[in-house]
């Protein structure tokens, strides 16, 4: 018993312990601030291997509304991400760089 007790104080005092998992899932809360309907929102690994990029849409089939907001789960607590929105028009916005650790927010302008 004592030799878990070492090895616990050991991984946590290398800082092990936090990064096993996180321990409330973090959340983003996306606004729609222009005047077109949101039809895709992804939120992918900021450097992906080739190949490996998700691409899964996080909306509902309705997509988000001029004005509207919706609150997304990040992939996992710690991390940088892309999140990319593709509109009815077909354009995109890309917002690299979004650290799990610090963003609670982002607006679409």
């Amino acid at each position: 018993m004592r030799c878990l007790s070492g090895l616990v104080a050991a991984l946590i005092g290398l800082g092990v312990g936090p990064a096993l998992a996180c321990a409330v899932p973090t959340s983003i809360e996306i606004r729609n601030e222009t005047r077109q309907p949101v039809r895709q929102l992804t939120i992918d690994d900021d450097s992906p291997a080739p190949g490996t990029a998700s691409r899964v849409n996080r909306l509902p089939p309705a997509g988000l509304a001029p004005g509207g907001a919706v609150t997304l789960t990040m992939p996992s607590c710690i991390g940088l991400y892309v999140l990319t929105a593709v509109f009815a028009d077909g354009t995109e916005q890309r917002h690299p760089g979004l650290d799990a650790r610090r963003v609670r927010g982002l607006s679409l302008r």
